[in-house]
């Protein structure tokens, strides 16, 4: 494997140090985009029906969100950082439908696609999610950005 493939590889199996530092230390403005599967630590999904409050789509991102709380802790993706998000989760839903999942498993919806950028040079204008599009389970996320070429 090249390097960059060998690097990504490292980062999907553990986005812990060396590999996403390395990463930015190599090629500075970087933007890694995926279904990077963090969830909601919210026992389950009554709870969350209960806490979820969708004139504030994001109130539980900074209590419950895996994601941010590595990040915010330094144990994940060090260097990296998030636009605000101001969208719904965007995971699981039932395929073909705007219903959070209604399977038996009744799975926690959660904000598992993301983006994510390095800030030196990148400067995100607009990161949202396109609701229209129901063919899978999830739902598209974009970011639009200002990149600074030198």
């Amino acid at each position: 494997e090249a390097p960059i493939q060998q690097w990504f590889t490292d980062i999907l199996k553990s986005a812990e140090e060396p590999p996403a530092r390395r990463l930015i230390d190599t090629y500075r403005r970087v933007i890694f985009a995926g279904d990077l599967n963090y969830r909601l630590t919210i026992p389950d999904r009554d709870a969350f029906d209960w806490l979820f409050d969708p004139s504030n789509p994001t109130s539980l991102l900074s209590k419950y969100d895996e994601l941010t709380q590595q990040i915010q802790a330094e144990a994940s993706f060090t260097g990296f950082i998030e636009p605000p998000i101001s969208f719904p989760p965007t995971y699981k839903f039932d395929p073909g439908t705007t219903q959070y999942d209604t399977s038996k498993k009744r799975r926690v919806p959660s904000w598992t696609d993301r983006i994510l950028f390095s800030p030196d040079g990148i400067a995100p204008y607009e990161y949202n999610y396109i609701p229209s599009v129901t063919t899978s389970d999830h739902r598209v996320v974009y970011a639009k950005f200002t990149v600074m070429i030198e």
